[in-house]
């Protein structure tokens, strides 16, 4: 059916042509929008991230967001960036002992009420592809890594990340595959 739709194109898909159901599309480079909504770029790859472990560049390739509630009425938005092993690393992440050449990592941002940023932190590196996962009801951040490659270390795990204290754990018991997510069922 994928083929079949690929194959007619995306005006006989309905739902992804050009017109919205909520009015005309405005013309824009980043994200097309109907009249009235809006978007802002909170962040972009490259920003310095001062606190956690860095000084440290944000790293390209965000894949999961996680928005924990911040003091002030802010959130701490937690962020996953999927890094495949082919990407080479500018220097190695700060503070990394477990694979100083894998550039998968997780990144905070504090964010005020207007969304800007009042502090970017280097969370934990180390992985590769991490993709995907959830955030915890005590306030951590599963994520979980899509390749079993060998660099410096074993990789194909599901790592729990503390944006508050910049450390990370790897969950063994959650097995070492390839995984797309990981989640917590309250």
């Amino acid at each position: 059916l994928s083929g079949a739709a690929l194959a007619l194109g995306p005006s006989k898909w309905g739902w992804a042509e050009e017109s919205s159901p909520f009015g005309t599309l405005q013309d824009d480079p980043l994200i097309r929008l109907p009249e009235g909504f809006s978007y802002k770029v909170v962040a972009e790859t490259g920003i310095p991230l001062q606190g956690g472990l860095g000084p440290y560049p944000r790293p390209n390739f965000p894949d999961l967001n996680v928005p924990f509630k911040a003091s002030g009425g802010g959130i701490l938005l937690s962020t996953s960036h999927e890094v495949a092993s082919e990407v080479p690393l500018l220097s190695p992440p700060p503070g990394e002992d477990y694979d100083p050449i894998a550039g998968g990592a997780v990144t905070s941002l504090l964010l005020d009420r207007d969304f800007n940023i009042v502090e970017g932190a280097y969370n934990a590196g180390g992985m590769i592809s991490n993709c995907s996962g959830a955030g915890t009801p005590w306030g951590t951040v599963l994520t979980g890594e899509e390749s079993t490659e060998t660099l410096g270390a074993e990789h194909g795990f599901i790592w729990e990340v503390d944006p508050h204290r910049s450390t990370k754990t790897r969950l063994d018991a959650c097995g070492k595959f390839s995984h797309e997510t990981a989640v917590v069922d309250r």
